[in-house]
Protein backbone atom coordinates (compact mmCIF):
# COMPACT_ATOMS: atom_id res chain seq x y z
CA UNK A 1 0.00 0.00 0.00
CA UNK A 2 1.32 3.52 -0.87
CA UNK A 3 2.25 5.61 2.07
CA UNK A 4 -0.72 7.63 3.86
CA UNK A 5 -1.25 11.10 2.53
CA UNK A 6 -3.77 13.28 2.48
CA UNK A 7 -4.01 16.70 0.93
CA UNK A 8 -6.36 19.03 2.56
CA UNK A 9 -7.56 22.32 0.97
CA UNK A 10 -5.74 24.66 3.08
CA UNK A 11 -2.51 23.46 0.72
CA UNK A 12 -1.43 21.57 3.96
CA UNK A 13 -0.15 17.93 2.71
CA UNK A 14 -0.56 15.38 5.63
CA UNK A 15 2.52 12.92 5.07
CA UNK A 16 5.82 11.66 6.65
CA UNK A 17 7.38 14.30 4.77
CA UNK A 18 5.06 16.97 6.87
CA UNK A 19 7.52 19.54 8.98
CA UNK A 20 6.47 20.54 12.24
CA UNK A 21 7.28 24.35 11.44
CA UNK A 22 4.37 24.39 8.80
CA UNK A 23 2.06 22.85 11.18
CA UNK A 24 3.04 25.44 13.97
CA UNK A 25 2.27 28.30 11.91
CA UNK A 26 -1.62 26.82 11.11
CA UNK A 27 -4.24 29.43 12.27
CA UNK A 28 -6.40 27.73 15.38
CA UNK A 29 -4.21 25.14 15.66
CA UNK A 30 -4.18 23.75 19.43
CA UNK A 31 -0.40 23.00 20.48
CA UNK A 32 0.78 20.64 23.93
CA UNK A 33 4.30 20.20 24.12
CA UNK A 34 4.85 17.38 26.51
CA UNK A 35 7.90 18.26 27.27
CA UNK A 36 9.62 14.83 26.04
CA UNK A 37 10.77 15.40 22.58
CA UNK A 38 6.47 14.80 21.72
CA UNK A 39 4.47 17.98 20.57
CA UNK A 40 0.89 17.76 19.69
CA UNK A 41 -1.07 19.67 17.49
CA UNK A 42 -4.73 19.71 17.13
CA UNK A 43 -5.82 20.99 14.04
CA UNK A 44 -9.18 22.63 13.57
CA UNK A 45 -11.36 21.41 12.20
CA UNK A 46 -11.73 20.20 8.28
CA UNK A 47 -13.60 18.45 5.57
CA UNK A 48 -12.67 16.03 3.48
CA UNK A 49 -14.75 13.77 1.16
CA UNK A 50 -17.96 14.83 2.76
CA UNK A 51 -17.04 14.45 6.73
CA UNK A 52 -15.86 16.40 9.38
CA UNK A 53 -12.55 15.39 10.47
CA UNK A 54 -10.52 15.75 13.84
CA UNK A 55 -6.82 15.65 12.97
CA UNK A 56 -4.66 15.30 15.99
CA UNK A 57 -0.96 15.34 14.69
CA UNK A 58 1.92 14.06 16.58
CA UNK A 59 5.62 15.11 15.98
CA UNK A 60 9.00 13.70 17.85
CA UNK A 61 11.96 15.31 17.40
CA UNK A 62 9.91 17.66 14.82
CA UNK A 63 9.39 14.73 12.90
CA UNK A 64 5.77 13.74 12.17
CA UNK A 65 4.92 10.20 13.81
CA UNK A 66 1.70 10.11 14.00
CA UNK A 67 -1.79 11.28 13.02
CA UNK A 68 -4.65 10.42 14.69
CA UNK A 69 -7.73 10.87 12.65
CA UNK A 70 -11.87 10.73 13.63
CA UNK A 71 -14.98 11.86 12.11
CA UNK A 72 -16.80 14.66 13.83
CA UNK A 73 -21.10 14.17 13.63
CA UNK A 74 -22.63 15.75 17.33
CA UNK A 75 -25.93 13.96 15.87
CA UNK A 76 -23.98 10.78 15.85
CA UNK A 77 -21.51 10.93 18.14
CA UNK A 78 -22.27 13.57 21.09
CA UNK A 79 -20.34 16.68 21.69
CA UNK A 80 -19.37 15.92 25.46
CA UNK A 81 -18.27 13.45 27.76
CA UNK A 82 -22.13 13.72 29.32
CA UNK A 83 -23.47 12.47 25.59
CA UNK A 84 -20.75 9.60 26.33
CA UNK A 85 -21.36 6.11 25.36
CA UNK A 86 -18.81 2.90 24.69
CA UNK A 87 -21.38 1.91 21.78
CA UNK A 88 -20.95 5.98 20.10
CA UNK A 89 -17.34 5.63 20.57
CA UNK A 90 -17.31 2.03 18.85
CA UNK A 91 -19.57 3.61 16.02
CA UNK A 92 -17.30 6.65 15.28
CA UNK A 93 -14.34 4.27 15.07
CA UNK A 94 -15.99 1.49 12.52
CA UNK A 95 -17.03 4.77 10.38
CA UNK A 96 -13.55 6.04 10.87
CA UNK A 97 -12.24 3.32 9.54
CA UNK A 98 -14.61 2.95 6.74
CA UNK A 99 -14.06 6.37 5.74
CA UNK A 100 -10.23 5.77 5.59
CA UNK A 101 -11.10 2.97 3.19
CA UNK A 102 -13.64 5.11 1.32
CA UNK A 103 -10.56 7.49 0.36
CA UNK A 104 -7.73 4.32 -0.23
CA UNK A 105 -6.31 3.46 3.17
CA UNK A 106 -6.93 0.29 5.07
CA UNK A 107 -5.83 -0.51 8.57
CA UNK A 108 -2.92 -2.87 8.25
CA UNK A 109 0.90 -2.79 8.92
CA UNK A 110 2.72 -1.59 6.24
CA UNK A 111 6.75 -1.24 4.94
CA UNK A 112 6.27 2.76 5.78
CA UNK A 113 4.22 2.59 9.30
CA UNK A 114 1.13 1.27 10.40
CA UNK A 115 -3.32 2.25 9.97
CA UNK A 116 -5.05 1.07 13.01
CA UNK A 117 -8.66 2.31 13.82
CA UNK A 118 -10.46 1.27 16.30
CA UNK A 119 -12.32 1.90 20.00
CA UNK A 120 -9.76 3.32 23.38
CA UNK A 121 -10.86 2.46 26.14
CA UNK A 122 -8.22 3.68 28.17
CA UNK A 123 -8.90 7.46 26.19
CA UNK A 124 -12.75 6.80 26.38
CA UNK A 125 -12.17 7.35 22.15
CA UNK A 126 -12.80 5.87 18.52
CA UNK A 127 -10.54 6.96 16.07
CA UNK A 128 -7.62 5.76 13.64
CA UNK A 129 -4.25 6.88 13.93
CA UNK A 130 -1.85 6.65 11.38
CA UNK A 131 1.55 5.59 12.40
CA UNK A 132 4.79 6.20 10.55
CA UNK A 133 7.79 4.25 11.12
CA UNK A 134 10.77 6.27 13.52
CA UNK A 135 14.26 6.29 11.79
CA UNK A 136 15.73 4.64 15.02
CA UNK A 137 18.99 6.19 14.17
CA UNK A 138 17.78 9.39 14.08
CA UNK A 139 16.27 9.56 17.42
CA UNK A 140 18.30 11.58 20.10
CA UNK A 141 18.15 8.35 23.04
CA UNK A 142 20.54 10.00 24.76
CA UNK A 143 17.96 12.97 25.76
CA UNK A 144 15.21 11.05 25.34
CA UNK A 145 15.65 7.17 25.99
CA UNK A 146 12.79 5.91 26.09
CA UNK A 147 11.71 7.26 22.56
CA UNK A 148 12.73 4.03 20.97
CA UNK A 149 10.89 1.17 23.36
CA UNK A 150 7.61 -0.26 22.61
CA UNK A 151 5.14 -1.69 25.23
CA UNK A 152 2.18 -3.72 24.44
CA UNK A 153 -1.15 -2.94 24.78
CA UNK A 154 -3.08 -0.48 22.19
CA UNK A 155 -1.50 2.14 19.83
CA UNK A 156 -1.42 4.35 21.87
CA UNK A 157 0.99 2.23 24.72
CA UNK A 158 2.92 0.96 21.52
CA UNK A 159 3.99 4.31 20.48
CA UNK A 160 3.80 6.85 23.06
CA UNK A 161 6.55 7.14 26.29
CA UNK A 162 5.15 6.40 29.77
CA UNK A 163 1.31 5.22 28.22
CA UNK A 164 0.70 9.01 27.30
CA UNK A 165 -2.70 8.90 26.17
CA UNK A 166 -3.98 12.33 24.41
CA UNK A 167 -7.88 13.15 24.51
CA UNK A 168 -9.01 13.51 21.19
CA UNK A 169 -11.33 16.88 20.99
CA UNK A 170 -14.14 16.40 19.24
CA UNK A 171 -16.34 19.53 17.89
Amino acid sequence: MQKFRLDLENGLILSSDLSESKVAVIPDVNKQDMENGYIWYALPLIEINGEKIVLNLCFFQSKLQSVNISISNPELYGTSWSDFSEDKEKLRAKNTEKWLSDIGYSTGKYSWGEIWAGYDSKGGSGHAVVHYALEQENLNVDKYPLAGLRSSGSIANKYLPFNLVVRLHYV
